[in-house]
């Protein structure tokens, strides 16, 4: 399930991408893995802003990449 939810990302953007998502949240919600369920549960709560991030290609990396930095200044401060 791991692998396919990785394969689910790296995929190009096409409106089928909704429908892979939930079949993968359909097959992780089923799982006998406690953690599974429980990604199944975030990502479907999750899943519009998800979906988003792959039409646009857009993350906010960049920005927790700063916030990071500013938080090792401040303990070093």
């Amino acid at each position: 399930l791991k692998e396919l939810a990785k394969d689910i990302w790296h995929r190009p953007w096409r409106e089928e991408r909704r429908s892979d998502w939930r079949r993968w949240l359909a097959l992780a919600a089923n799982s006998d893995v406690p953690m599974m369920k429980n990604a199944a549960k975030t990502i479907g709560k999750r899943l519009y802003g998800i979906l988003n991030a792959m039409r646009h290609s857009v993350s906010n990396g960049n920005a927790e990449a700063l916030n990071s930095k500013i938080r090792l200044l401040r303990i070093k401060a």
